[in-house]
């Protein structure tokens, strides 16, 4: 699971990089601030879905007694996506 939690940790850092950099790039074209915020946070959105999937189909594959353990480490997680 900390490779899971890696990545959103990577994705986040990728958000801030972007927030930073591009409204500054665009400044004066024909995109706005909000346009901007959107697509990083439809793009956000999309990657923290895959990972899930990827998640989703990792647990199917585990023992009951596994699983159980895992439901409150993926509804934390799902939270911290939600955020996104």
């Amino acid at each position: 699971m900390s490779t899971f939690q890696d990545k959103l940790n990577k994705i986040e850092e990728k958000i801030e990089r972007i927030q930073s950099t591009v409204p500054s790039q665009l400044v004066g074209q024909s995109g706005n601030m909000n346009d901007i915020q959107d697509m990083v946070h439809q793009a956000m959105q999309e990657e923290c879905e895959i990972e899930m999937r990827k998640l989703n189909v990792l647990v199917q594959g585990l023992p009951e007694i596994k699983k159980k353990v895992l439901q409150k480490e993926r509804k934390t997680t799902l939270k911290r996506c939600v955020k996104f």
